[in-house]
């Protein structure tokens, strides 16, 4: 707890810290102790993806999905979707066209844009996430919108 409150993540509670203490456990327990084994050890994108929420209870999608966006850098085999948010936000800064797209496609345009404005691939996980922060902005003001309707 004393670490999580020196690192400035005084909002986390000793339920938050035991889970942290139960997914150490689990990696060193499967996987020495190491996320680069978990990685080597994974058959894939979704292999990887499974085997980090599996670590402990309380890990999921978003969690995982948040992880691997760091990552998506570093490791071969992380490759999340880009999330609803950042689409939406993408599409909302006309990044993207309105009409919904694959994802996958969506990803590498939105590659492609931060490419030609000089970011380098290892920065890419930056731009992400601006633009998801982006979208939880206009998720709440259509919050707003809708409670001010009603």
């Amino acid at each position: 707890m004393a670490v999580l409150d020196a690192g400035g993540y005084a909002r986390y509670d000793f339920k938050t810290a035991t889970k942290l203490l139960d997914m150490s456990r689990s990696l060193l327990e499967h996987y020495q102790g190491s996320l680069g084994t978990l990685h080597s050890e994974a058959e894939s994108a979704e292999d990887l993806e499974k085997k980090l929420g599996t670590l402990a209870k309380g890990i999921g999608p978003t969690t995982v999905n948040i992880f691997l966006r760091e990552l998506r850098e570093i490791w071969p085999k992380a490759a999340p979707k880009l999330s609803d948010l950042a689409i939406d936000a993408a599409k909302s800064l006309s990044f993207l066209p309105d009409e919904s797209g694959e994802n996958e496609r969506a990803l590498a345009r939105l590659q492609e844009l931060w490419a030609e404005a000089g970011g380098s691939f290892r920065d890419f996980s930056d731009f992400e996430t601006a633009l998801v922060k982006e979208g939880l902005l206009l998720r709440r003001a259509k919050g707003h919108e809708v409670k001010a309707a009603l």
